[in-house]
């Protein structure tokens, strides 16, 4: 069995399978506005389906000019078809979201353990130093040999966000941004692909693969590997010039768990470079920040300055400062996936070093620069 779906642009085709044939919507959203009277808010939201994620942070001002961002919260939930939505916090908490969204709007209303309730309006926008974004969506699964008992199967699921023509952003900043998501999306830059070729070859090399995998199955059914990959980009901030993307790519061969791998773009919307470590920190700051680092996975682990590493499988004594960047509203999470400095048990390991730490190591021509006073 086959069921395949691409959308783009908010056009909605249908996804068959033998007993569904229903439409999925997509859309990626921008949105800001007001929670309670005046807390100023900024979000954004991808919908697939019944599916949405997102996150939002308020904003800190005093004298009417933004002194900084709260910490981003990240949300996850689902929408019905009278587009109501439920949204929880991705950290382990009682809080929900609930409300509308629909007509570029959405309207609802903030919800703590203690019952206390905090109305909320957004609105999709896109002013100055922000970007609009396409999606494009794939799914499908199909089995090695239809309807055959103890058969492989394969799944496969692309979730793509891509710049849009905006008044905004120049060409060339768009064009920058195109070959960043490229290059992590799919591994490669070709600047006259189209996304959604791009994402049928990714599909069929997929199947392919599995394919490949499966060539024995037939003759020996212990022989047999279930293949699934999932991956999705999506938006951690799009506001004051800067873009932070996410890439999660999820995948699995065989038995066992997933394996589940996040990578991150910083990039300064005012002419389309990548925010490299050289480009954000000051000269000579690296050690000061490796000796956060390290501090703070310790003080995690509930381990003294002193103590090794090594005794809770750290491949090493010293955690060395990783490329892999993401920016957090009230500072920056340093992001290890697996294998990077520890097993797999240990899974993903996010540091975090608030402005309030790391901000005098800034340079003050950094597009982050405003976002860390």
């Amino acid at each position: 069995m086959i069921k395949r779906n691409l959308t783009f642009l908010g056009l909605l085709l249908f996804a068959f399978s033998a007993t569904l044939n229903a439409q999925v919507k997509t859309s990626y959203s921008r949105m800001d506005g007001k929670m309670g009277r005046n807390i100023d808010v900024i979000g954004n939201f991808n919908r697939v389906g019944t599916k949405v994620e997102g996150n939002y942070s308020y904003n800190l001002n005093v004298d009417d000019s933004l002194l900084h961002l709260a910490r981003i919260v990240r949300l996850y939930g689902g929408i019905d078809k009278r587009n109501k939505v439920i949204l929880n916090q991705l950290q382990k908490t009682d809080s929900t979201i609930t409300g509308l969204f629909a007509d570029h709007r959405f309207i609802g209303s903030w919800h703590d353990p203690d019952s206390t309730e905090i109305p909320f309006l957004l609105k999709e926008d896109y002013p100055d130093g922000s970007i609009r974004m396409d999606i494009f969506y794939l799914h499908s699964d199909k089995e090695l040999v239809t309807g055959a008992k103890g058969t492989p199967s394969a799944e496969i699921e692309l979730t793509l966000l891509y710049p849009k023509k905006s008044i905004h952003i120049p060409s060339t900043v768009a064009d920058s941004v195109k070959k960043f998501i490229q290059e992590q999306f799919f591994g490669q830059f070709k600047s006259k692909q189209m996304p959604e070729a791009m994402m049928s070859r990714t599909e069929k090399d997929f199947y392919n693969q599995f394919v490949e995998l499966n060539n024995h199955w037939r003759t020996n059914h212990k022989m047999g590997f279930n293949l699934e990959k999932r991956e999705q980009v999506s938006v951690i901030f799009n506001s004051y010039h800067l873009l932070c993307l996410q890439y999660k790519k999820l995948g699995y061969a065989g038995r066992g768990n997933p394996l589940e791998h996040l990578s991150y773009d910083l990039v300064d919307l005012r002419n389309g470079e990548k925010l490299t470590f050289d480009r954000i920190f000051k000269p000579g700051s690296k050690a000061i920040l490796t000796a956060l680092i390290n501090k703070k996975i310790r003080e995690d682990n509930d381990l003294t300055d002193s103590t090794s590493l090594k005794r809770i499988d750290f491949f090493t004594d010293s955690i060395s400062i990783s490329k892999n960047l993401s920016f957090s509203g009230n500072g920056i999470n340093v992001i290890y996936n697996i294998y990077d400095v520890a097993p797999p048990a240990r899974g993903i390991i996010k540091v975090f070093l608030p402005f309030s730490q790391i901000g005098s190591c800034i340079k003050s021509t950094s597009v982050l620069y405003p976002l860390s006073r």
